[in-house]
């Protein structure tokens, strides 16, 4: 376990927020796919902040062959925990046109940080007895998530974001 302000943090939760976070594309049902990786450009990057004070940060390092090199790191009281490196494809697989993350329940605007976000609302239910919602917006780059909730309850928020454009 890793000590994070005075609260311990299991090494399953970074796996468990680097697989949410990994999602590059959502199929809005009825519509065109929200897509942050369409206009990609080497040093776009988004932080959030994660429920026990860690800090995740996902910067596009390098495009080359229809794939984006996104570099994520995790960060307690500003020292790294752990570093990895994933390719995510720019234009989405046929599987992320299911399901998988629920079901499209609408659209609402999210303020965070004096700044507001149209969002598509995804709700996806009976995941190990959770409820689990995110907001996604398409002005957001790399993940295009501003926050996800488990039951109810913010685990999961944008903390700020920036592009290379």
């Amino acid at each position: 376990m890793l000590r994070c302000r005075s609260q311990f943090v299991p090494i399953g939760l970074l796996a468990f927020l680097t697989a949410i976070l990994c999602s590059c594309s959502i199929i809005q049902p009825g519509g065109a796919p929200i897509n942050p990786l369409k206009h990609a450009k080497v040093g776009d990057w988004v932080s959030y902040e994660v429920l026990g004070g860690l800090i995740q940060k996902q910067t596009i390092t390098e495009i080359s062959n229809g794939l984006a090199i996104i570099q994520m790191d995790v960060f307690s009281d500003g020292k790294i925990l752990k570093t990895d490196t994933e390719q995510r494809p720019l234009k989405p697989p046929v599987y992320y046109q299911t399901s998988a993350w629920g079901r499209r329940v609408g659209r609402e605007t999210v303020t965070l940080n004096d700044q507001s976000f149209s969002c598509i609302v995804f709700i996806q239910e009976g995941v190990v007895n959770n409820v689990i919602t995110r907001w996604y917006s398409e002005e957001i780059p790399v993940t295009g998530l501003v926050q996800m909730a488990r039951n109810d309850l913010i685990i999961l928020k944008l903390a700020d974001f920036g592009s290379a454009r």
